[in-house]
């Protein structure tokens, strides 16, 4: 007589947890994405850009800072409106200047008293000097000033200078440069992809698996920031978005081959 034998049900559990595994690290990296991924784009509130963050405290040019900052009593820095007409500065002109720039004295980002007209030597140009703070984000306050200044009399030519203009336009010209960074990381390697893999299909789980690995580093390097562990500049902000694409390109060849 044939005994009758249970069947064996380890396959199948093998090839339940086969899926469950995937599936679960799959929501995972979908949590990790979605909770850290906003934190790439407020890296840039943690950092810091002033020239000695990009050199090491032993430096002399650091230690000169922190020494400055004894024999300073302000936080603000100068905006300069120079104003300039060929004919020569009419009484128009230098009211157009008191009245578009006194407005903003004492609001958010500017001080509370600000310097009255000053004319040239020759009576073609003048100037204001605007105390600007440097916390928040001057440049903002820099573009308010020349939106304010945006419409002047005719034949007046009027530009904002000085320390605050020089921030507002470094960072105008580097606005977006992280986005830009991350674009052209993610073509090359999209075109590396293709190259390699010859499929459609793989590629796009790679960059994805990238995104989502830019979210944890992102999220990880903020709270380090945040919580002053870490000094984070703007260069290092920008190595950090092409070395995780480059990581996990690298790491992705090296599986799946």
């Amino acid at each position: 007589m044939a005994s009758s034998e249970m069947p064996d049900s380890r396959p199948s559990r093998r090839s339940f947890l086969r899926w469950l595994i995937p599936a679960l690290l799959i929501l995972v990296w979908l949590i990790i994405g979605g909770g850290l991924g906003p934190f790439a784009g407020k890296l840039a509130s943690v950092s810091t850009n002033d020239n000695t963050a990009f050199l090491p405290a032993s430096a002399e040019s650091t230690q000169v800072n922190d020494q400055l900052s004894r024999f300073q009593d302000t936080t603000e820095i100068p905006a300069i409106v120079i104003a300039v007409r060929d004919s020569g500065i009419t009484a128009a002109d230098r009211a157009y200047l008191t009245e578009q720039t006194q407005r903003l004295q004492g609001k958010e980002g500017f001080a509370s008293a600000f310097s009255p007209v000053i004319g040239s030597k020759d009576g073609k140009a003048a100037e204001v000097f605007i105390p600007i703070s440097t916390k928040g984000e001057p440049a903002d306050t820099v573009k308010t000033l020349r939106d304010s200044l945006a419409n002047p009399p005719n034949g007046l030519e009027v530009k904002v200078t000085g320390p605050a203009g020089q921030v507002a336009d470094l960072g105008e010209a580097f606005a977006g440069i992280d986005g830009l960074l991350l674009l052209v990381a993610g073509a090359v390697v999209v075109l590396i992809l293709v190259v390699v893999y010859r499929s459609p299909i793989l590629p796009f789980v790679v960059l994805i698996s990238a995104v989502f690995a830019l979210g944890l580093a992102s999220g990880a390097v903020y709270f380090a920031a945040d919580q002053g562990w870490l000094e984070l500049n703007g260069q290092s902000q920008g190595i950090l978005f092409i070395l995780v694409f480059g990581a996990a390109t690298d790491y992705a060849l090296l599986l799946v081959s």
